[in-house]
């Protein structure tokens, strides 16, 4: 077993924190962003970073100065000689690093045993993603579900937020940032550890607890919950607790969508990533239709599908399994999936939304590029864009174009729309005969009878405005 980066989390003292802060500010300094990362490695997003890409990312980072030894030292986990890290990092962070543990000294340098993220503006320490063999305790790092889950969940001011699955804290401490009260949950006492510390770190206050779902909650209810939860559909005798869901991959995720009633305020938002089974005859949308029962607005942004057997073999690469049993081990994966009836994996971004009592409940479903940036403001206009659009219209609406949509470009049996700035729909975006008509119709005030369907979906498409 790799042991190397195994590394103790702190009790941090004043001075420690003072002295980690420092360190934060530095790499904000040298533009430490995700942005910045992307760019240097000439990769997008920065979580797809791969150990057998380092020297095409080495070979790229030698032209961005202290910023690409920074990248080296915490997303790519490389020994820096002393002067090199002495440039990167400066000596004062050398020194609290090495005080903390997180120092892996050998005579070819220094290598940093965790790692650091930019996100949203903040920073976080996780355990290092480039460990060979996960530990069943490691500490879930910032992979692309956890970016998705910061770039798309909605900011608001909201009174109570509930993080599940919490990890490194990063949604507890994001959510923070605009709810009186963020409570994080979490059933890895090393988890909640990496929480405080990067909650503190930020600047920020949030509760963390140790927690099986919702066990340290009960009673409670929240305006906003997050969950980016273990989601792999894994056989028997797999223990990483990061990414185990158990034979179908949603043990965990069915227990928390099934409890959201009990813990959801009506108006409240349910927001998760995840990668989700297929199964013939029915999508992720309706199990978590099944589960939750009527009064429900449920939306999919399905953004890439995995086929099993690759979906398999990446995770078994990724798992303490010498290369002589990776056969035996793959066939056993894959009569798991079979036994399950899954199909394909989809790596997706869910909500539900908690209607007024009496709502009908609606759901809604489409195909969606990966977010690279931040996307709240806009998901939050969009979600609430759906809600107002699966209600009954009032008899006097008549629909106008959307504030998003620049140009239209008509021809006799469809349409291009063309939109306003950065936007998550395909600029421009097609419109086939039936929804082009009902846009004309919209358009010139006419009697929209016969076109509900077709203008509700332009609606939920922010090409009209909504009621």
């Amino acid at each position: 077993m790799d042991t190397e980066f195994r590394s103790q989390v702190p009790a941090v003292t004043p001075a420690m924190l003072s002295d980690l802060r420092i360190v934060m500010r530095r790499m904000a300094d040298l533009g430490f962003t995700e942005a910045s990362v992307e760019g240097a490695l000439g990769l997008r997003p920065l979580a797809y970073r791969r150990l057998s890409s380092i020297l095409p990312y080495r070979a790229r980072l030698m032209a961005h100065g202290a910023l690409g030894i920074a990248i080296r030292f915490w997303l790519l986990q490389e020994f820096l000689s002393l002067e090199e890290a002495r440039q990167g990092l400066g000596d004062h962070a050398i020194s609290v690093l090495n005080q903390m543990g997180w120092l892996h000294v050998t005579s070819a340098g220094l290598r940093s045993r965790v790692d650091l993220y930019p996100c949203c503006g903040r920073y976080f320490f996780t355990d290092s993603a480039n460990n060979a063999f996960p530990w069943p305790e490691q500490v879930y790092w910032l992979g692309y579900d956890s970016y998705t889950l910061a770039y798309c969940t909605p900011r608001q001011p909201r009174a109570r937020a509930l993080d599940i699955c919490t990890g490194s804290g990063v949604h507890a401490v994001l959510a923070a940032a605009h709810c009186e009260h963020s409570i994080g949950l979490d059933i890895n006492p090393r988890a909640l550890e990496f929480s405080r510390l990067n909650t503190r770190l930020n600047g920020l206050e949030a509760e963390f607890h140790p927690s099986d779902c919702y066990q340290a909650v009960t009673g409670q209810q929240f305006d906003l919950i997050t969950l980016n939860p273990p989601f792999v559909p894994t056989p028997n005798q797999v223990p990483e607790l990061y990414r185990t869901g158990g034979d179908s991959g949603e043990s965990v995720t069915r227990r928390i969508i099934e409890g959201l009633p009990l813990f959801l305020r009506t108006g409240g938002l349910f927001s998760m990533s995840t990668e989700a089974p297929r199964r013939p005859g029915e999508s992720p949308v309706d199990r978590m239709k099944e589960w939750l029962g009527p009064g429900w607005g449920i939306v999919g942004l399905y953004k890439q599908d995995f086929s099993i057997e690759e979906y398999i073999l990446g995770h078994i690469l990724g798992s303490d399994v010498v290369e002589a049993d990776r056969a035996d081990e793959f066939e056993r994966w894959l009569d798991t999936y079979r036994q399950e009836k899954i199909t394909s994996m989809t790596s997706a971004q869910f909500y539900a939304l908690r209607l007024p009592e009496g709502s009908p409940g609606w759901s809604w479903e489409r195909d969606y590029p990966p977010p690279y940036t931040d996307q709240s403001a806009f998901l939050g206009d969009w979600l609430a864009a759906l809600q107002a659009w699966h209600e009954p219209w009032p008899g006097d609406f008549q629909p106008r174009l959307h504030p998003a949509v620049r140009q239209i470009y008509w021809a006799d049996d469809c349409a291009l729309v063309e939109w306003n700035g950065t936007h998550w729909f395909p600029s421009p975006t097609r419109l086939e005969a039936a929804h082009t008509r009902a846009l004309r119709k919209a358009l010139q005030s006419a009697d929209l009878t016969g076109n509900e369907t077709y203008v509700r979906q332009l609606g939920c498409s922010c090409i009209l405005t909504p009621p």
